[in-house]
C-alpha cells in the first residue's frame, strides 16, 4: 500500500479507507444478488452479471488506449511501459505487450 498511496499523491488514511468500503459492498452486492436469485431464479442475475462484467472490461480496455493515444499524441510515449513494468506482474508483462 505504501508504493499506491505515494504514487498517487494521496494520503494513507484514505487508501486504508478504501478497502473496508470495498468488503462491504461485496456483502451487500453479494446479499442482493442472492435476494434476486431467490426471487426471479438464478439464470437472469447472472447473465446480467456476465454483462456488466463485459462492459466493465470493454470500457476499461477503450480507456487504456485512449490514454495510449493521447500520450503518443503528446510524445509521452516512453513513460507509458515504466508504469506498466511498475504495476503489471511479472509474468504478466508478456501478455500486456
Amino acid at each position: 500500500m505504501h508504493a499506491v498511496w505515494q504514487h498517487f499523491g494521496v494520503s494513507m488514511i484514505s487508501v486504508t479507507f478504501v478497502f473496508p468500503i470495498t468488503l462491504w459492498m461485496r456483502l451487500l452486492g453479494a446479499t442482493a444478488s442472492c435476494w434476486v436469485g431467490d426471487r426471479i431464479g438464478r439464470k437472469k442475475p447472472l447473465m446480467v452479471a456476465i454483462l456488466g462484467y463485459s462492459l466493465c472490461n470493454l470500457a476499461a480496455g477503450l480507456a487504456a488506449g485512449l490514454l495510449e493515444e493521447k500520450a503518443q499524441q503528446k510524445k509521452h510515449y516512453h513513460r507509458l511501459p515504466r508504469c506498466a513494468t511498475r504495476w503489471i506482474p511479472k509474468l504478466a508483462r508478456a501478455f500486456t505487450s
